[in-house]
Order: C-alpha cells, then sequence, then structure tokens
C-alpha cells in the first residue's frame, strides 16, 4: 500500500497510484501540538496539492504507539486540566484520542464525498478492556470499527461511559464465551444483521434496553 508523506518536512513529489492509499500526516513530529492551527493549514495546503480519487480508499492514520504519545506538552499544560473536568474517568490516551478525533474531523473535507476514510488502531501494548474504551467506535466519527464476526455479539457500554470497569466487565463475558465481536449500544439497530445473539451487561441505557426488546422481536436472543 502507498504511503503518501505530507508530513512537515515532506517533498510533496509523490504521485498518487490507484486502489487504497495511506497518508502519513506527520503527527509523531513533536514541533507543533494538534490544537495549533499552523499545524492544520500545513497538511491542509499538503492535501490540497494532490487531485484525490473521487472514490479512493484512504487510510488518514495508522497507530504507532500509544496515542498518548501525540500529546504536546503545551496541550498537557493548557488542555488536559479543563478536559478531565468534563471526562472525570478518561485519562491522557482519551484525551488524545478525542485531539486527534477532532483534528481528522477538521482534514475529512479535504477530500471528495465519496472517499473511504479510515484509521488503523493498533491493540498491542494495552489491555484489552483499555483498547476496547479507547477503540469505541462512536467516538471514531466513522473511522473506525470494532470487527463483527459470527452470528454472537457483546453490547458495548454508551459512549459516554469512561469507566474501565464497565469495559473489563465486558472482556470478561468476551472471555468466559470466547467472543470476538462488539456492537456499540448507540447504532444497534444499524449492526445487528447477521447476529443471532447478543450478551449485555449491566452496563447499558435506558435507550439500549429498548432497541433490545427490537431485536428480540426480530428473532434474537439477548443474553444477560
Amino acid at each position: 500500500m502507498p504511503i503518501i508523506d505530507l508530513s512537515l518536512t515532506s517533498d510533496l513529489n509523490m504521485e498518487l497510484s490507484e486502489g487504497p492509499l495511506e497518508l502519513n500526516l506527520g503527527l509523531d513530529e513533536g514541533g507543533l501540538a494538534l490544537s495549533d492551527p499552523m499545524r492544520f493549514h500545513a497538511l491542509q495546503r499538503a492535501l490540497d496539492h494532490y487531485k484525490w480519487p473521487a472514490q479512493a480508499e484512504i487510510i488518514l492514520f495508522r497507530q504507532k504507539g500509544p496515542l498518548r504519545d501525540l500529546i504536546h506538552p503545551k496541550e498537557r499544560i493548557e488542555r488536559l486540566e479543563e478536559w478531565q473536568k468534563d471526562h472525570p474517568e478518561g485519562d491522557e490516551e482519551l484525551f488524545a484520542r478525542d485531539l486527534l478525533v477532532h483534528f481528522l474531523e477538521l482534514l475529512m473535507p479535504s477530500f471528495p464525498e465519496e472517499s473511504q476514510l479510515s484509521v488503523i488502531l493498533e491493540p498491542k501494548g494495552y489491555e484489552r478492556a483499555t483498547f476496547l474504551r479507547l477503540a469505541h467506535p462512536t467516538h471514531w466519527s466513522g473511522l473506525y470499527s470494532l470487527k463483527k464476526e459470527g452470528s454472537a455479539a457483546i453490547l458495548l457500554p454508551p459512549a459516554d461511559d469512561e469507566n474501565l470497569l464497565s469495559y473489563e466487565k465486558i472482556v470478561a463475558v468476551a472471555e468466559k464465551f470466547s467472543l470476538n465481536s462488539y456492537v456499540p449500544e448507540e447504532n444497534l439497530p444499524f449492526f445487528w444483521s447477521g447476529i443471532d445473539q447478543l450478551y449485555a451487561t449491566d452496563v447499558i441505557s435506558s435507550k439500549a434496553l429498548r432497541s433490545l426488546k427490537g431485536f428480540e422481536a426480530a428473532q434474537g436472543e439477548v443474553i444477560f
């Protein structure tokens, strides 16, 4: 898969090829914070250098280490404490995720609407519950989805539940029943196609309970 170098020091001289494309946005370059407008405008100009294929598959970001490594010292000083007021159970990984997703959301309009945009997240180096919390699809603006395999899946906690214990309960169920498929409760009606059994813990919202009744009405089985 060709990698298009859009880092701050790149020459922008690579021709776009056919097939899936992967971008190197240079986000591991520590000179500018993700929240610095100069970084965004530099990348936007770099993106405008190319004529992007209308329906190309484009990987915007590939995780190469803990997301917290993307946090600039300035952001840690000026923004982390304020963010934690609204996310008392959050940590630096979730803070970095929110910074990154916001940054990518700003870049997404630079591509054709038909583009298939995505990110690749790396579970290596994370405890399973920690990764599930970090990778909750609802937080990724459609850029990332946890895999759904087989006819049985586990219902993820609501996106605003950042308590690690909630995800440890999910992992316990996954290990007990040898499951590796997850469904976000926010979009349950759109995800249950092909699923016969849904496992749910006590970390579930009243809205999701109503959706589960619909799943049962469609001949699905809910296991608490």
